[in-house]
């Protein structure tokens, strides 16, 4: 598996991330509530709803549609359940928390980094 970290600091996953087709892909929630989030998860639908300042994230397994404040985003890839965990496309953190998303091929490390807020010039 591949290494992942957040604001240069290593996040500890059970279910570490992967790569598939070209894209890695990370644990939604671990990486959601390192953000700052919170994550529930919804069995009758088979989604995964995150909400964190800001920002209210569904996710359906099996899709590649999500929805972000709102607004239809879709992923690169299906989210899907790897051993318990709702996997989903790396870049796609960069809609849902407008993260700077760098993978390193060489040393097989997702590198995750919080955006500041945008400001509105008025």
């Amino acid at each position: 598996g591949l290494a992942l970290v957040l604001q240069d600091k290593p996040i500890p996953v059970d279910v570490p991330p992967i790569v598939r087709n070209g894209n890695a892909l990370v644990p939604f929630r671990q990486v959601f509530e390192r953000a700052g989030g919170i994550v529930v998860w919804v069995p009758s639908k088979k989604a995964v709803h995150g909400q964190a300042p800001g920002k209210n994230v569904t996710l359906t397994i099996g899709s590649k549609r999500a929805n972000v404040n709102g607004q239809a985003v879709l992923m690169e890839h299906a989210a899907f359940i790897q051993n318990g965990r709702t996997m989903v496309p790396a870049q796609f953190l960069k809609a849902s928390l407008e993260m700077q998303v760098v993978y390193d091929p060489k040393t097989r490390t997702v590198r995750l980094y919080l955006l500041p807020p945008k400001t509105v010039v008025r």
